[in-house]
């Protein structure tokens, strides 16, 4: 049987989609990865098989065949591990598909079926909303996204079994605590109200996406209302 399953994977601070194709036939047992996986979604290949055992479901015996498309993209991290689970659970019959065709999986799976958070959450759901897709879910371990993208349904769960019994009705999914609240600070300019100077904002997004410093020399041209101009000389360095 066939399963196709929409998941999502970083390229750069970007998501870019990725359909997770999956067969199930009569054959000699084997499990077989292809669409240039990186060594990390290789290895995902002994985490969902424990995981799917050790969450009460059946691991299927046979041929299976896992298709990571668009085949000439590089696939990155372990968040493809939840959509994996989902689409062979679906191609062998355990669960029914859908539910999850208007959906998107991101999560990394431990070897007792338990979700654990995935680095780039907030630019693959971003992603996922923007490709139309209505709910994505995700482990309760991430932090809450919910403010920042409104356009999408974040579905917390706690592990596969968990995430399948939300998928069908059984179960709900994990609601916010107090604690959890996010916690609003100070409003500050936003980085889209500087005008021009693309260069230097692409490189001040490049340093806090990937928690480099940043230094920058030069100086700052002020007039004030009698058209005076005084120069600023500022060095600034900023550890994020």
């Amino acid at each position: 049987m066939y399963a196709s399953v929409a998941s999502y994977t970083l390229q750069g601070i970007h998501g870019r989609q990725v359909t997770v194709e999956v067969d199930v036939s009569n054959g000699l047992q084997n499990f077989h990865l292809v669409g240039l996986p990186s060594a990390s979604v290789r290895e995902s290949k002994d985490r969902v098989r424990a995981a799917i055992q050790n969450s009460g479901f059946t691991f299927p015996l046979g041929r299976i065949t896992i298709n990571l498309a668009p085949a000439d993209l590089r696939k990155e991290g372990p968040a493809l591990d939840l959509p994996i689970c989902i689409g062979i659970l679906i191609a062998s019959g355990q669960i029914t598909a859908d539910k999850s065709k208007c959906c998107a999986f991101l999560g990394e799976i431990a070897l007792d079926g338990s979700l654990l958070p995935i680095k780039g959450a907030l630019g693959l759901i971003r992603t996922s909303a923007e490709q139309g897709h209505k709910q994505v879910f995700i482990s309760a371990a991430n932090p809450v996204f919910r403010d920042l993208v409104p356009d999408i349904e974040v579905v917390r769960v706690l592990s596969l079994q968990h995430c399948v019994a939300v998928l069908h009705g059984r179960a709900q999914s994990v609601k916010l605590g107090a604690a959890e609240l996010p916690i609003c600070g100070p409003e500050y300019p936003s980085i889209d109200q500087v005008k021009g100077q693309w260069q230097a904002k692409r490189a001040i997004v490049i340093a806090a996406a990937g928690g480099h410093h940043l230094l920058r020399l030069g100086y700052i041209a002020m007039i004030n209302q009698n058209q005076a101009r005084s120069r600023l000389h500022t060095i600034s360095n900023i550890g994020v």
